[in-house]
C-alpha cells in the first residue's frame, strides 16, 4: 500500500498535466477513476499483488490531478468555491460514516476483499461527482447569463 501512495505523489500532477495538455479534463478524470477503480477491484483476484498496487497508484492519482486543474478557470470561479467548500465536509463524511461502512461490508460478507471492492466502488462513483459537478457548473452559468 505504501508502494501505490508514493506512486500517487508522482501521478497526481501528471494527471492535471495530461488534463491541461488533452484539454479534455473530463476525459481524464472518467478514464482515470474507472480504470483505478478496475485496478482496484482486481486486488485481491490476481498474484503479484506489488504489480497491483504500482498500477493503483498510478492510476488513482489522475482523477485528482485532473480535477484540481479544473478549479482554476476564471468561468468556474463560483463553482470552485463551492467545490473547495464541500472538500471538508467530503473528508468528515470519508472518516465518519464511508470507513466504518468499509468495516461494516467486510463483517457482513466475511470476505477480508469487500472493503477493497467497496473503495473501488467509491472510486468508480467521481465519475457521478464529476456529472454533479458539471450540471452545478451549468446552473451557475444558466443563471448568470442575461
Amino acid at each position: 500500500m505504501s508502494l501505490a501512495i508514493w506512486v500517487t505523489l508522482l501521478s497526481v500532477p501528471l494527471g492535471g498535466y495530461a488534463a491541461d495538455r488533452l484539454r479534455r479534463p473530463n476525459l481524464v478524470i472518467t478514464t482515470g477513476a474507472l480504470t483505478a477503480a478496475l485496478c482496484i477491484a482486481l486486488l485481491p483476484l490476481f498474484p503479484y499483488p506489488v504489480l497491483w498496487f504500482l498500477l493503483a497508484g498510478t492510476l488513482v492519482g489522475l482523477a485528482p490531478g485532473a480535477i484540481m486543474a479544473l478549479l482554476p478557470r476564471p468561468s468556474s470561479r463560483s463553482t470552485s468555491r463551492r467545490a473547495s467548500a464541500c472538500s471538508t465536509p467530503s473528508c468528515i463524511l470519508e472518516w465518519r460514516w464511508l470507513s466504518p461502512l468499509a468495516g461494516l461490508s467486510r463483517d457482513l460478507s466475511e470476505s477480508p476483499a469487500m472493503p477493497i471492492f467497496f473503495a473501488a466502488a467509491l472510486m468508480a462513483a467521481t465519475v457521478i461527482a464529476l456529472g454533479a459537478y458539471r450540471w452545478t457548473e451549468r446552473l451557475a452559468a444558466a443563471r448568470a447569463a442575461p
